[in-house]
């Protein structure tokens, strides 16, 4: 093959390619829907290809269907949630990542809290978005792995375990994600401040899996109780 061969060769392979990559790109052409978010008289309004919500959420897939007025209407309201939060969303359904989409409003210091990553995770479990929730757990946890040079590593306290256990079900990944944290992580001032003592109070279903998180994993042979007792004992 001669040089020239080559050179056209190449440059089929490089057209091919490109038009290959064209026709999966996604063609916005349907219509928009109108996301209102909140719950003041003028609720701030995002609006979304309804192809790229159908596709991702199983949530606006069932609220577009025909039967729906929010099909009718070409408008979705979510009055319990952040517009912070769904914009983080729509910009990330763009192709952003979560650290670039999160509005500054969100960010301390220039990162993401852990409150925050509580909060994405929530309305990504909410909507359905399984990828959604999934980017922001891989996220998340690389955030913690890896602070900005002289940052201090903060884990997810109460509130962020308070935000997870009350919208989420029972095994829900990132409920585990937490009883880890806490179960390796731990430190005992987290349950002694009267803070979070109280705190922990509010969510007996973490508590339980913290416990069977930290319990031994293998049987310990029976040991005798009574020469243990005086610890039992009040002090006289």
């Amino acid at each position: 093959m001669t040089n020239k061969s080559r050179r056209n060769a190449g440059a089929w392979q490089l057209l091919e390619s490109t038009r290959q990559q064209a026709l999966t790109l996604p063609r916005y052409t349907c219509a928009i829907i109108t996301v209102a978010v909140g719950t003041n008289e003028s609720p701030d309004e995002f609006r979304v290809h309804e192809d790229l919500l159908r596709e991702h959420s199983d949530f606006f897939e069932a609220a577009l269907n025909n039967q729906w007025k929010e099909a009718q209407e070409r408008k979705i309201t979510l009055p319990e949630d952040e517009p912070d939060v769904v914009d983080t969303y729509v910009q990330w359904l763009y192709g952003s990542t979560i650290e670039a989409a999160a509005p500054s409003a969100m960010q301390i210091e220039g990162r993401i809290t852990n409150r925050i990553w509580a909060k994405l995770y929530v309305f990504g479990d909410k909507i359905q978005d399984r990828v959604f929730a999934n980017a922001v757990m891989e996220a998340w946890t690389a955030a913690l792995d890896s602070p900005p040079p002289g940052a201090i590593r903060t884990f997810p306290d109460i509130r962020c375990i308070l935000t997870i256990y009350q919208h989420t079900t029972p095994g829900n990944p990132a409920r585990k994600f937490l009883v880890h944290v806490w179960a390796a992580y731990r430190k005992l001032r987290w349950m002694e401040e009267g803070r979070h003592k109280n705190s922990l109070l509010e969510c007996p279903e973490f508590l339980l899996d913290l416990a069977r998180a930290t319990a031994p994993k293998v049987d310990e042979p029976y040991r005798d109780l009574y020469p243990m007792h005086g610890q039992w004992l009040y002090e006289i």
